[in-house]
């Protein structure tokens, strides 16, 4: 039993961790404040770059630290794999409340209880209260939504809502999160960012990474023909490779390239960067190659944020409370609503829906 209650304790606090705050803004700011560090240190050079630049002591701390190469570092990614599983788990810990409200099942004892004060509108009726409800379920349906009717022992009550549906913008922001999380830790873990230099009419399948390393690319990349133009002051206006990838030394794919203009092929981009003389009238072109299985996962993460920043402040959850309550020679309606969002716009919908229903009471049928 002991160990049952011991063990439930570890589980409570792990998941207290994981959903907190404190948390969120840690991990924040560590995030922010290592990116800081990543901009200002440059990153993938050559070590004598460094030793030049800030001298052997603070070099050798950069090495350590993981800081000549951060967003490839093991605590970098930790970082990123922690962020997202606190944005899961806080989602998670807010699903319960969340479903309760999306499957409409709030009871109505709940919504009269909090049937909030501020902004309610209250008139009288000589109908009585089956009258009223009669008259009311068309114009509550028109102007705001299909109400639910429901008796209670003090009245009688029409609860409508409206744009249930946005309470689901707190999970496509933190879905968005969590994808662009992903496509990043995807991009680190099996990406790549190299180069290579190939002479006019020579073949070459490694790419040499910035981190110093090699990659087979899988294929081969032959440069058919390299070609620049100039400006009249002599500085380069244009130049251009034409490049054939071969699979097993057969040609799948010719097409030239240029600055800005690259050719992709099996999600590797290889890209115009810059070219040399190899002797009299031959060149060889310098091409910068990458890989990022995870860019197609930042592009669906920020659909989803754009989607979830638009419901998040641009709709609402509404909820409209009519309560009839019989009196002794009259009947007394109360009109109120609630938002979770411009809670001010929601105050005057109720004022134009009291004067609505005051409306219908007068009219004749």
């Amino acid at each position: 039993m002991n160990q049952d209650t011991t063990g439930r304790r570890w589980l409570d606090a792990l998941w207290a961790f994981c959903t907190s705050v404190r948390l969120t803004v840690v991990l924040l700011l560590s995030l922010a404040v290592s990116s800081v560090f990543g901009t200002l240190i440059p990153q993938n050079l050559d070590p004598a770059l460094y030793v030049r630049q800030f001298g052997l002591p603070l070099y050798r701390i950069f090495v350590v630290l993981d800081l000549v190469d951060m967003y490839h570092a093991g605590w970098f990614r930790f970082l990123l794999c922690l962020l997202a599983v606190n944005v899961v788990a806080c989602s998670l810990d807010r699903l319960p409340g969340t479903l309760r409200i999306l499957s409409g099942r709030t009871a109505v004892k709940e919504i009269g209880r909090r049937r909030p004060r501020r902004g309610e509108q209250t008139f009288s009726s000589a109908l009585s209260v089956t009258d009223l409800c009669e008259r009311f379920l068309p114009v509550v349906k028109k102007r705001f939504g299909a109400p639910t009717t429901t008796t209670t022992p003090q009245a009688m009550m029409l609860v409508a809502e409206r744009g249930r549906w946005t309470r689901i913008g707190f999970y496509l922001v933190h879905l968005s999160i969590v994808l662009l999380l992903m496509g990043g830790l995807m991009g680190s873990l099996f990406g790549f960012d190299g180069s290579v230099q190939i002479p006019e009419g020579e073949t070459a399948h490694m790419v040499r990474l910035s981190n110093g390393g090699m990659v087979d690319l899988g294929f081969a990349v032959r440069c058919d023909d390299f070609s620049v133009t100039f400006y009249a002051g002599g500085r380069p206006k244009e130049f251009r490779s034409r490049l054939t990838i071969l699979e097993n030394g057969q040609a799948v794919l010719s097409r030239d390239i240029v600055v800005n203009d690259p050719l992709r092929y099996r999600g590797v981009n290889i890209f115009q960067s810059s070219y040399g003389m190899l002797g009299p009238d031959r060149y060889y072109t310098g091409l910068q190659v990458t890989r990022d299985p995870g860019v197609w996962v930042v592009y669906l993460g920020f659909g989803f944020l754009i989607a979830g920043c638009y419901v998040t402040f641009f709709t609402s959850h509404q909820r409209l409370v009519v309560e009839i309550v019989p009196q002794a020679s009259e009947s007394l309606v109360r009109v109120s609503g609630s938002a979770n969002k411009n809670r001010t716009g929601m105050q005057l919908r109720v004022q134009q829906m009291a004067d609505a229903l005051s409306a219908s009471c007068r009219s004749r049928t």
